[in-house]
């Protein structure tokens, strides 16, 4: 029996460091798999955050033109609207610098600690802006829903797709 004991000993210890080794595989494989998945997603990442500050950039030029536009039309009625256009486009100029100077993790801090100090408030906007998404997502799907895009109704009936009380009482009696 101590000489089988013997010979076991050996092989189990060779076993024992091919698994290791397998685990220690497994474990770079998964490391690797992580950082190219961050590095993907903190790329995307990037690229919506400047996507978002170019559109802000946008609404900084319609707030500026809209100021000039007031301006020029004097009128007593409109004097204090060109100064509050100009103010907005002054605060969404400074939120549009804000998130191109700002890494994604620098956002995300941010908004955590306001998280933390203002409770209330993050939560009540956090309400706001998912009842603006769910009314975009709702208005946007009916367009798409019933055709392809660019296929035009062939019938005035296809063009009415809710049908009217009159049709509905009618088809009751």
């Amino acid at each position: 029996m101590d000489k089988t004991d013997g010979r076991m000993e050996p092989m189990l210890a060779g076993s024992k460091s091919t698994n290791e080794s397998i685990i220690d595989q497994a474990k770079q494989a998964a490391q690797d798999v992580y950082g190219r998945t961050k590095d993907q997603l903190e790329g995307q990442l990037k690229t919506q955050k400047d996507g978002a500050a170019s559109q802000l950039g946008g609404v900084v030029s319609a707030l500026r033109e809209t100021s000039r536009q007031l301006n020029q039309a004097e009128q007593a009625e409109q004097a204090g609207l060109p100064a509050y256009a100009n103010k907005a486009a002054d605060q969404v100029e400074r939120l549009t610098e804000y998130v191109r100077s700002r890494t994604i993790g620098d956002l995300i801090g941010d908004v955590e600690g306001f998280a933390r100090r203002e409770p209330a408030i993050f939560l009540g906007g956090s309400f706001a802006l998912g009842l603006l998404a769910a009314r975009f997502l709702k208005s946007s799907g009916h367009r798409t829903e019933s055709r392809p895009t660019g296929e035009e109704p062939k019938s005035d009936s296809e063009r009415t797709t809710v049908p009217s009380i009159s049709a509905r009482s009618a088809s009751a009696e």
